[in-house]
């Protein structure tokens, strides 16, 4: 019961942390790309620089400890239940842990080929000045192009030939 109960209040909290944390940051950013507090606080390019510099690794940070506490989270939960079945209920579970992994890594397929089709758009509309600079920024802030090979040489349709 104890587990039970510091399991469910372990995910309320990274729940609420997740929910807080992105609309904290959803509202910082005018759509132009500007920081709203950049503006408000009348900071300077350099200044602006910084933090974002302090905000990315902060956000990288945030999502890595989220996704290392969640995972520890799920592993607990897993073993918990594991130690309450018997072996016929075990196998049937394990069948069950199977198919869960199987559906998220579909919806982790299906979320990359629907980024991956967000960039082959905004590739095609860049001429080859902004793509250098939109493969950068990806690069740089999103850790692209690793997520995908696609780009590496360019645009789509593109090749090192």
């Amino acid at each position: 019961m104890a587990k039970r109960t510091i399991f469910v209040v372990c995910f309320l909290v990274a729940l609420a942390a997740g929910f807080a944390g992105g609309v904290a940051f959803s509202t910082w950013r005018y759509r132009d790309g500007g920081s709203l507090m950049g503006r408000e606080l009348g900071l300077s390019p350099e200044q602006s620089e910084q933090m974002r510099q302090i905000w990315d690794r902060a956000t990288q940070t945030r999502r890595r400890v989220h996704r290392e506490s969640t995972d520890a989270i799920r592993s607990e939960r897993i073993e918990a239940v594991r130690s309450l079945l018997g072996e016929a209920a075990s196998a049937e579970y394990e069948a069950i842990l199977a198919a869960e992994e199987a559906a998220r890594e579909a919806a982790r397929e299906q979320s990359s080929e629907i980024f991956s089709m967000a960039i082959d758009e905004t590739m095609q509309i860049l001429d080859e000045k902004q793509r250098e600079k939109y493969m950068k920024f990806m690069e740089e802030r999103r850790g692209w192009p690793k997520h995908d090979a696609r780009h590496e040489n360019g645009a789509p349709g593109e090749s090192e030939d």
